[in-house]
């Protein structure tokens, strides 16, 4: 999904800018990659009130999953990530500050974050090729693939993810 240069700089309305805040309020984060795209992502995402089964691969914290199931309240979202920094983060530890605490605690935060949201929200643990695969083989199907962790040692790409594990809406 590709955003034209001019969707990219439209800012948030003040209502859905106050509507997403509002997402977050208890909440614990350590880092926010995230943010910075939401308004790209309400430019092309469409219609917020469409039921969707979406596969999210590299969840870190979940503040992106948190978008996405309260963009898409009617939605499903399976999260992906292996939520070890030992075996899978470490070209980013000369990138962030205290990365190894922070990364220790991410999937407990994660946890966290997302228990409000019960069965809409599911978390599975691995390497996103073993995990993706095995999703194929059990015949599961989303309308909307997320890459988060896109260019990573170990995360599927577009290419890896089976045409049937991802369908077109």
């Amino acid at each position: 999904m590709s955003v034209p240069a001019s969707d990219r700089s439209v800012p948030l309305s003040a209502d859905l800018q106050a509507e997403i805040e509002g997402w977050y309020r208890g909440t614990i984060f350590a880092y926010d990659w995230t943010s910075p795209h939401f308004p790209s992502w309400t430019a092309v995402l469409g219609e917020r009130r469409r039921p969707l089964r979406i596969l999210e691969i590299g969840s870190y914290e979940g503040r992106s999953a948190i978008f996405f199931l309260n963009y898409f309240p009617a939605s499903t979202l399976t999260c992906v990530d292996w939520w070890n920094m030992d075996t899978n983060e470490l070209e980013l530890l000369p990138l962030i500050p205290d990365a190894l605490e922070h990364f220790a605690h991410a999937e407990a935060r994660f946890d966290l974050n997302l228990a409000p949201y019960g069965h809409r929200a599911t978390k599975l643990k691995g390497n996103s090729a073993d995990v993706v695969a095995q999703l194929g083989v059990d015949g599961a199907r989303f309308e909307h693939p997320l890459e988060e962790a896109r260019g990573r040692a170990g995360v599927a790409t577009d290419a890896e993810i089976p045409a049937s594990v991802s369908r077109s809406v």
